[in-house]
């Protein structure tokens, strides 16, 4: 017979068991051991996984603005940075975040694939496929006046009108569909979030702006 201490769920006791019991008390104890040591590696892992996963590259760029825009009003530039300048121009405003992975990797594609469909520093470019939705009737009114493939010019003054026209459109159709600012946006950035009457001014106001801006 051997004294054993027990540690159990009401505190610890002691007692008197066979050499059968000791080595079946034993194996139970060092499974225990090593389930608490696998338990243990796990925050360990992910804290190494997490630490890794910083190392990976992320473009956060602001490229220089190509066609400043001519603001019809100080009131429309200031709804358009609230709601739309961050992930639509090249000043975006990179907070603490999106220099910290996962989250990183998901706010630089996300800026990116803005920019790409809509950039109000670069509204003369229509390169890959989201900003072609934009420019698609610019294009062919400004390839016929102006020989340009790639449509990046305003053209002529019915292209560059054509193209405001379309930029407009969209425009309008995504925010009173409330698909812009993104529902995402908005935690973070609650200032982003309009009211009806700032969301009319904001379409009236960037209408003009990018009318003005593509020299219609």
């Amino acid at each position: 017979m051997t004294n054993v201490i027990f540690w159990g769920k009401y505190g610890v006791t002691s007692g008197r068991v066979g050499n059968d019991h000791l080595h079946i008390y034993r194996s139970a104890c060092v499974r225990s051991i090593k389930r608490m040591r696998k338990r243990s590696l796990i925050p360990v892992a992910l804290l190494v996984v997490f630490g890794a996963i910083q190392l990976v590259p992320v473009s956060r760029t602001n490229p220089a603005v190509v066609t400043p825009m001519k603001w019809d009003s100080e009131e429309t530039k200031a709804l358009a940075d609230r709601a739309c300048m961050d992930c639509h121009s090249n000043q975006t405003v990179w907070p603490w975040y999106s220099y910290v992975a996962p989250v990183s990797w998901w706010i630089a594609n996300h800026v990116n694939e803005g920019r790409d469909k809509l950039n109000f520093d670069d509204l003369t470019a229509v390169r890959r496929e989201g900003r072609r939705k934009f420019g698609n009737v610019a294009n062919a009114q400004g390839e016929a006046g102006e020989g340009n493939e790639a449509g990046e010019s305003t053209g002529t003054a019915q292209g560059g009108g054509a193209r405001a026209a379309k930029i407009a459109d969209e425009i309008k159709e995504h925010m009173q569909h409330g698909q812009m600012p993104m529902e995402s946006y908005l935690p973070m950035h609650p200032t982003a979030r309009l009211t009806e009457e700032e969301k009319i001014k904001l379409i009236e106001g960037l209408s003009k702006s990018v009318a003005a801006t593509l020299g219609q």
